[in-house]
């Protein structure tokens, strides 16, 4: 596939990251995740062919969504019928598992049995404020997926997290685990978790890419730094990923859409 240019929505980059971790279990060496975030309903090629395509070149262990793959407003939702044609593609040849971002968390009742029965065609596991443990033997990988609810994406602040609300949430900490968060201004709270590697998107790349920072997120912050990429914070790493599709404002200067590839590796 071609590089997407600079102004170019239609085409996408396969980004992988290879992160060393003391913690991982020693049969999760080389385990790998392909992770998408803010499709928003989007479809790269007839029938989502082309993101199928990617991910299936990628050959993960297993696919996460991190959220916000349709878009909803307040009378309607947009973007089933991409997301189902990306399922079809990809379901029976991975895992998948999908985690809430604040367009899934504002579904009203009607929609989210439409939604939620879309996860349940297609075997998808359903992580809100829940987790998926994978086992090798005897030893697990853990896959939590933090709901937010929507006053934690007010619009041009962050809404402080009380002090136990994850665990409160998800359960204690236990083994190692990939934290699904939507929002990445809530990483610093997921690193004192425990979480040794978080997954978010929201950001959509910051729209206007200027150097290593975001001209503006959906929730108008302006000159975020994370907003695409790895971070880190003491033993906790954070990925950010620049999402798939766009809504409201669809501009990408100089910040093309991605699909995430990650391979997680056991350190001393």
């Amino acid at each position: 596939m071609k590089k997407p240019g600079l102004f170019l929505r239609d085409r996408f980059l396969t980004v992988s990251y290879e992160l060393p971790f003391p913690d991982l279990p020693e049969s999760f060496d080389g385990f790998s995740l392909v992770f998408l975030s803010d499709l928003h309903g989007k479809s790269f090629g007839t029938g989502n062919e082309d993101l199928i395509r990617g991910i299936v070149n990628a050959a993960p262990d297993a696919v996460v969504f991190g959220g916000d793959s349709t878009i909803v407003r307040k009378r309607k939702m947009k973007g089933l019928s991409a997301v189902e044609s990306l399922l079809q593609g990809i379901a029976g040849r991975f895992p998948l598992y999908h985690a809430e971002g604040n367009h899934e968390v504002r579904m009203k009742e009607g929609f989210r049995n439409e939604w939620e029965s879309l996860l349940e065609k297609y075997s998808v596991t359903k992580l809100k404020d829940g987790t998926a443990v994978i086992r090798r033997g005897e030893e697990e990988l853990r896959i939590s997926g933090l709901s937010l609810p929507e006053t934690y994406f007010r619009n041009f602040r962050k809404e402080p997290l009380p002090e136990e609300f994850i665990e409160t949430k998800l359960g204690e900490k236990k083994g190692f685990t990939v934290l699904l968060v939507h929002s990445p201004a809530y990483f610093d709270e997921a690193a004192a978790y425990g979480a040794e590697l978080t997954l978010s998107g929201h950001y959509h790349g910051g729209t206007v890419r200027l150097g290593k920072r975001g001209l503006m997120t959906p929730d108008f912050v302006f000159f975020e730094k994370r907003v695409q990429g790895l971070f880190e914070l003491g033993k906790s790493k954070l990925i950010v990923s620049a999402g798939l599709g766009t809504h409201s404002v669809n501009l990408r200067v100089g910040d093309p859409p991605e699909l995430v590839k990650i391979v997680l590796r056991k350190t001393k």
